[in-house]
């Protein structure tokens, strides 16, 4: 059985308290508070098919976080960065008959 020395466990030891503390305070980033503005359902839940939010010149307000759409699978050795979509490569890529180029 391999011994430790005081001051590698004292250092360890150290180490798991720092590390415990550090990062409770990343639950705090999560706050429980209701979002007056989010248009729910009668049971209090989100209404996931309410009409978007409109902006000040009455046209959907589609701010917000977007995704690309995921129809490109990783090579076999995995994606190294952000995965793209097919359109990034060809723009035409969904579009029957590809683009209408015109001479």
């Amino acid at each position: 059985m391999k011994t430790y020395s005081l001051k590698t466990v004292v250092t360890f030891f150290f180490v798991v308290v720092a590390m415990s503390v550090a990062s409770s305070p990343l639950t705090a980033q999560w706050l429980h508070y209701r979002n007056d503005q989010l248009p729910r359902t009668p049971d209090g839940k989100p209404n996931l098919t309410a009409p978007a939010p409109r902006a000040a010149d009455g046209k959907p307000d589609l701010s917000g976080i977007w995704d690309i759409e995921h129809n490109r699978p990783c090579p076999k050795e995995g994606c190294p960065d952000m995965p793209v979509g097919q359109e990034f490569f060809n723009i035409g890529w969904s579009l029957k008959g590809g683009l209408p180029y015109q001479p």
